[in-house]
């Protein structure tokens, strides 16, 4: 205590020398914690990714190969008379085969409104779509959205019915 300083400056700093270095610790609790958390979903994430990815490629190398001939609706079967005229048609679905210029715009509109609203905008596969149909699922109204396109509709009907 003898100790003689000329300012209380110059007896901190001199006290400030004395001390040891203080620790720096790292923050605990919740943000460690949510840093864990961030990091592992993370991780998990590129190791779905990569598992699904792969599951692709797996599965599209055993597909069956796309023939045009496979893409042809079935008609309905027409019973004619001996002079002609239409007696009966057969089937489960009355289909006439039309071309493509004699379907109205307004009936194309139409279709692609209440079946594929971004069909021009997307290349098949809509993401969007699809996510937002497995968050309405997610939240319980399983049905009520559908997530695929015409693409992904025609596919189906044709490669799994």
């Amino acid at each position: 205590m003898s100790e003689n300083y000329r300012s209380r400056e110059e007896r901190r700093q001199v006290k400030k020398k004395k001390q040891p270095a203080a620790k720096i610790q790292k923050p605990k609790g919740k943000t460690s914690f949510f840093r864990k958390f961030l990091i592992t979903c993370l991780l998990l994430g590129i190791v779905g990714l990569v598992a699904g990815v792969a599951t692709f490629f797996v599965m599209i190398k055993d597909a069956p190969k796309l023939e045009k001939a496979k893409l042809v609706n079935p008609l309905s079967s027409k019973i004619y008379d001996k002079n002609g005229d239409l007696v009966y048609e057969y089937g489960k679905e009355k289909r006439t085969n039309v071309t493509y210029d004699q379907i109205p715009k307004l009936v194309e509109n139409a279709f692609l409104a209440t079946e594929d609203a971004r069909f021009y905008e997307h290349s098949g596969v809509d993401f969007k779509g699809t996510a937002r149909a497995v968050l309405v699922s997610l939240k319980g109204d399983y049905g009520s959205q559908g997530g695929s396109t015409i693409t992904q509709q025609v596919i189906k009907n044709y490669f799994l019915s």
